[in-house]
């Protein structure tokens, strides 16, 4: 997914001590979100944000679905665990080259489970992470100022750029702060109103 916000392309440590010249000179990027959801439990499993769609993002969002994640959840002063982790039987994704790749096909094959790639265009044969992104959208991303809506006629005169305030960094903090905390906390109607993390 690419994130509708624009963010600021600077560690926020040297953010915080530029000057307002240095600051506009500063790159304002969106970035590109990988999320693995269980389908299941609704609990997502792994998400991985980069400056491009890579063939490395994709893998180490694998490599999280397999995983104890607490040390993320840790990082950011989460108040709940993110500890979900389990095998895969079957993995759903899109028709991005990252998961079309050779190496990320024989990762999802090493774990014996079986890769599969609905037709492009077809969102709703990935119904579920679609949703999950328009629930980190809503919930998160459309609390910030820089975004860059979903299109020209909703984004209107808004300058994005010249709005945005994350860095790169504080938008991870932002998104597992949020997935830990909040999203996996909330009530869900698909799981008959228990949360992911029960």
């Amino acid at each position: 997914w690419v994130v509708q916000l624009k963010a600021l392309f600077a560690r926020t440590e040297i953010w915080e001590r530029l000057n307002r010249k240095m600051r506009r000179k500063i790159d304002r990027i969106r970035a590109i979100l990988i999320v693995a959801i269980d389908v299941a439990s609704r609990c997502i499993l792994g998400m991985r944000l980069s400056l491009t769609e890579s063939t490395q993002a994709a893998l180490d969002t694998l490599k999280m679905i397999v995983m104890d994640k607490g040390r993320f959840a840790d990082a950011v002063g989460a108040l709940s665990p993110w500890h979900m982790h389990c095998g895969i039987e079957q993995l759903v994704f899109d028709q991005g080259s990252a998961f079309v790749s050779e190496e990320f096909q024989n990762a999802v094959l090493s774990l014996n489970a079986a890769p599969f790639a609905p037709p492009a265009g077809l969102a709703y044969l990935r119904g579920h992470v679609e949703r999950v992104l328009s629930t980190l959208h809503t919930g998160l991303i459309s609390r910030f100022d820089g975004q860059t809506f979903e299109n020209v006629v909703a984004k209107g005169d808004y300058h994005s750029e010249n709005n945005a305030t994350l860095t790169i960094e504080q938008l991870c903090w932002a998104l597992v702060r949020y997935v830990v905390d909040a999203y996996h906390n909330s009530p869900h109607a698909g799981l008959g109103g228990e949360t992911p993390a029960h």
